[in-house]
């Protein structure tokens, strides 16, 4: 036997079971759903049958009440005529068939029925009213009083036709014609569906798999792994344009691992933002300079990482294109001054255009400055100011006086101030009491302060 007559033997076998399977099914919804059928009919009779007697039960309720009411002054008199009277539009009433009026006592004051047998099947319906009036018992108060009891009965033909049999008629109608032309497509498509999976899977199973695991790989930047190949024709060409595809990006693209370990690698603190400065990607580094966790920093505006100081005038685009010192917070509110260099990331794919900034930590170069300009105007040993410091404070001192005086463009003996001594401020603190005590033996000695041999 050959794996072409094997499959096909296969396929009938399973086309005749399915087949059968289907036409059991059918069958046992087509009982199923005569049954319901049947019953829903039944209901829906009951149903009908149950408010047509509401109905006339309610309305047979409302028919003795105006009655009673009606004929409550004639009671009253005891006009018989004027009962009569009253009562003659709900006597031509033709669902009324029966009308009483009882007393108190039991006596018959007034009894209508209408001529012939009642027919077969009709709904019939009694109710009954107290005919009441308000009378003076006691002097000065009116109460209601019961003068008689007036009983109605109501008669009313059953509906027409059976509900429960025309439902029946018309459900059994349609599952008739639906079951068999359900039948009929369910048939065709289950013969044309086995023929093209007999020969769709025996060809495509083996193929697919192989080129769905290697595009698995490849989505997931494995491109070392080659595709398996097969013969020209068939899916033979797509393995070779999905082998030719991985080969070039294993030659020209950096997977994101890769761009991962660069950015990590690098000291300065690194961050990958859109173009309106949502961050992307921020390195190991600027975890570690702002103290947070690189997925808090994504989808986090770029401001949100600067001192409040320094927001307000933070433009976006100019930023992306130069180098300025500003200053940054970080998680604990701790401020840092930083070197920040951003640059625009230009790409004809709208999903890698952006920006990039590097923020390097000027705290220790900060630093550095500070000591280097102490030390340039106090001695490092015994922490005195020297020279440098005397004249600073000396042409401070002199430029206030002169501010003082009026004469805000020269200095006697000093010539026109230079630019920033107009505005030139001592220094206090220790810095400052030196500059002040060396500024006083100045003026002491009449500007000629000579230091003693061997004097600081």
């Amino acid at each position: 036997m050959t794996a072409a007559s094997f499959k096909l033997r296969y396929a009938l076998a399973a086309f005749a079971v399915v087949l059968f399977a289907a036409a059991a099914v059918g069958a046992l919804i087509l009982l199923r759903q005569q049954a319901a059928n049947h019953q829903l009919g039944a209901l829906a009779e009951q149903a009908t049958h149950a408010s047509a007697q509401s109905e006339l039960a309610s309305r047979a309720d409302s028919l003795a009440a105006r009655a009673a009411d009606s004929i409550a002054g004639a009671v009253r008199a005891g006009d018989s005529s004027g009962m009569v009277r009253r009562l003659q539009p709900f006597l031509d009433d033709p669902t009324v068939s029966e009308l009483t009026i009882s007393g108190l006592a039991g006596r018959e004051l007034f009894r209508w029925q209408r001529a012939g047998a009642p027919d077969p099947g009709v709904l019939h319906a009694h109710a009954s009213a107290p005919v009441r009036t308000y009378m003076e018992s006691i002097p000065g108060a009116v109460t209601p009083s019961t003068l008689a009891t007036l009983a109605l009965d109501l008669e009313q033909p059953t509906p027409l036709g059976s509900v429960g049999g025309r439902l029946e008629a018309a459900g059994a109608q349609r599952i008739g014609i639906t079951a068999l032309l359900g039948l009929m497509l369910a048939g065709a498509v289950a013969l044309f569906a086995g023929f093209l999976a007999w020969r769709a899977i025996a060809a495509l199973q083996r193929p697919v798999g192989a080129l769905i695991r290697s595009a698995e790989r490849i989505g997931q930047g494995d491109y070392t792994r080659p595709v398996e190949v097969g013969p020209r024709g068939g899916l033979g060409d797509l393995e070779q344009a999905l082998e030719r595809m991985r080969g070039r990006l294993r030659q020209s693209t950096i997977n994101k691992g890769y761009l991962h370990s660069v950015l990590n690698s690098m000291t300065d603190a690194v961050f990958v933002t859109s173009p309106d400065g949502v961050v992307r990607i921020a390195n190991t580094a600027a975890c570690k300079l702002l103290g947070y966790a690189e997925e808090e920093l994504i989808n986090r505006s770029i401001l949100a990482v600067l001192d409040e100081r320094d927001r307000a005038d933070f433009d976006l685009l100019r930023a992306a294109q130069e180098t300025r010192e500003l200053v940054v917070r970080t998680r604990a509110g701790q401020t840092i001054p930083v070197s920040f260099t951003g640059s625009r990331i230009d790409s004809d794919d709208p999903q890698f255009q952006g920006n990039i900034f590097v923020a390097r930590n000027l705290t220790d170069r900060k630093r550095a400055e500070r000591r280097i300009r102490y030390l340039a105007r106090y001695d490092a040993l015994t922490k005195v100011p020297n020279r440098m410091q005397f004249h600073h404070v000396l042409q401070q001192t002199i430029a206030r006086a002169a501010l003082g005086t009026g004469d805000r463009g020269a200095v006697p003996g000093h010539g026109p101030l230079q630019g920033g001594q107009r505005h030139l401020r001592p220094r206090r603190g220790r810095s400052g009491a030196g500059g002040a005590r060396r500024t006083a033996d100045a003026r002491g000695t009449g500007g000629h302060h000579r230091r003693p041999p061997g004097g600081r």
